[in-house]
């Protein structure tokens, strides 16, 4: 599964070029429409391909950031350490795509912290930056920080 945003659905199916047919591809603006849309969407996704007999599931999702309030940043950057948890024991890879030349420092911040590994181009490496779900959850939000 693909959940990206228009432009990057178009690279990815030309670059897939005739193995596209393997992959769902979702434009994010669909997929993305609030946190718990978002989580129902892929519990579903989930719970259906692993019923009808897949045994491991890929994921790249993008979630439209752009543009957000500092208060909509916040909820999708504590739905993102949710995803941590509600899926780590899952079959699963999920990768979460970021244009970090496009995106303010601060969402690319706030999303460094919900991410245990940060790949760039072929290299993952360990993200010193992470926090744990449950400190991010738990933790105080913006309102109470500032």
């Amino acid at each position: 599964l693909a959940v990206m945003s228009r432009t990057g659905l178009g690279l990815l199916r030309d670059a897939l070029d005739d193995r596209s047919t393997d992959v769902e591809l979702v434009a994010s603006t669909d997929w993305y429409r609030s946190p718990s849309a978002a989580m129902h969407r892929y519990r579903g996704f989930m719970r259906e391909r692993l019923g009808a007999g897949a045994t491991w599931i890929r994921i790249v999702g993008e979630i439209p950031l752009q543009g957000r309030s500092p208060a909509q940043i916040e909820a999708w950057t504590r739905y993102e350490a949710m995803i941590n948890l509600a899926f780590a024991s899952s079959p699963a890879t999920i990768v979460c795509s970021y244009d970090t030349r496009s995106l303010p420092p601060d969402v690319v911040a706030n999303a460094a912290a919900t991410h245990p590994a940060i790949a760039d181009g072929n290299a993952v490496a360990e993200n010193p930056k992470y926090r744990g779900p449950e400190d991010l959850l738990l933790g105080p939000t913006g309102a109470d920080r500032g």
